[in-house]
């Protein structure tokens, strides 16, 4: 006789169901549901990972310890699947098309300037308070330095590579750079210009500097509550989805906008024409200092001082407000890209869905908790899982 035979046999209201561990108290939960609602303005789409990384950040907001782990199981999945049912107002945005050359479509290119003009009206954001920010990298060798067109390029094992943070209005003013040096911390080099140096030895940036360059981005534009302002910027970085950001610019009056996936070369100000612009200048500025200086060496420190030479010229500033009106935002047109420049992207009908949970039903009470999900994945039992003890 087999042993599932054997067994007594339960409907599904007497099959005996583990006790509930609650990961989250409901008003913890409520506070999760908003801060992804308002994340979600924010970058325009979350996955199901991203909600995941939200939980734990609330979690050791509450000093809990966390709730899920890098690589998420259908367990925690299916967490997020029910905080949707208890929170409708969370819809996670899943796009059909998740490749380079699917992304840039009519559907992701209208949702985004649906979204920028809400903000423009709503808000009344005069033009001199529209920033965006991005990266630009300057490769620095024994005996050259050139502002680097192409975002993928590796470093070079002849030189190393700074990334500056630009940010920069609809009007052309220009923030102090972030400099992000691939280095340990150097006493030498002084903070004698407007630059903002940071030292990393990989050269990249985190959670934490991307806080502090946003609360420096608050203090040097002015933003409150009564003057708001609108940042554009790349939400693909991970860093960029934090409960953080949200306290930040919920408080001071920041409103972001993230650019949608794999649109940046069409929508994001500092593209192709405006880096070609920038690298020219830069080109001149250091051709005139090895003039002025032969025989001469160039450091990371003048590296620095050449670039924020640039920013304060006049053709940076040109170079900036034609950049803002060759994407559309600023002055805004929404009719900017015609149905021929969406001609190579072949897409599905429907590129934005709604992910909701399918509806419950009564052959799922056995299963409406994930928690019991969560058992069944770590202590099955020998020969059939999915028997409760």
């Amino acid at each position: 006789m087999k042993i599932r035979s054997s067994r007594p046999k339960f409907t599904q209201e007497e099959r005996p169901q583990r006790p509930k561990t609650v990961l989250l108290t409901p008003e913890e939960e409520d506070e999760l549901a908003d801060y992804i609602t308002e994340l979600q303005k924010i970058v325009l789409r979350l996955t199901i990972n991203d909600v995941m990384i939200l939980a734990n950040q609330v979690a050791e907001k509450h000093n809990k310890k966390l709730l899920f782990r890098n690589n998420a199981i259908m367990a925690e999945r299916l967490w997020v699947l029910d905080l949707m049912r208890r929170h409708p107002k969370i819809i996670l945005r899943i796009p059909d098309i998740n490749s380079k050359p699917g992304g840039f479509n009519m559907a992701e290119i209208d949702y985004f300037y649906k979204h920028l003009s809400e903000v423009y009206d709503v808000k009344k954001i005069p033009p001199d308070r529209i920033y965006t920010t991005d990266y630009v990298k300057i490769f620095l060798g024994e005996s050259t330095t050139y502002i680097i067109n192409q975002i993928g390029n590796k470093d070079n094992k002849d030189g190393i590579i700074i990334r500056a943070k630009l940010c920069f209005s609809t009007d052309g003013h220009y923030m102090p750079p972030m400099m992000i040096f691939p280095q340990k911390h150097r006493p030498d080099l002084t903070n004698n210009d407007d630059a903002w140096r940071i030292f990393m030895p990989n050269g990249s940036l985190t959670n934490e500097l991307f806080l502090q360059w946003l609360r420096r981005f608050i203090f040097l534009s002015g933003a409150k509550k009564e003057q708001q302002v609108l940042l554009l910027f790349d939400g693909q970085p991970m860093y960029t989805k934090s409960i953080e950001i949200v306290k930040i610019t919920r408080n001071n009056g920041v409103n972001m906008i993230s650019f949608p996936p794999f649109t940046q070369n069409k929508l994001q100000p500092t593209d192709d024409v405006f880096i070609n612009e920038l690298s020219k200048a830069y080109d001149k500025v250091v051709e005139t200092w090895f003039q002025l200086n032969p025989g001469n060496k160039l450091t990371t420190d003048h590296v620095v001082k050449l670039f924020d030479k640039i920013l304060s010229e006049e053709t940076a500033a040109i170079a900036a407000i034609e950049a803002f009106k060759r994407c559309g935002i600023y002055p805004l047109n929404t009719n900017l890209f015609t149905e021929n420049d969406f001609i190579p992207v072949v897409t599905k009908p429907q590129i934005y869905k709604e992910k909701t949970p399918p509806p419950t039903n009564t052959n799922q009470n056995l299963f409406s908790s994930s928690k019991y999900y969560f058992d069944l994945y770590y202590n099955p039992r020998p020969g059939c899982s999915f028997w409760p003890d």
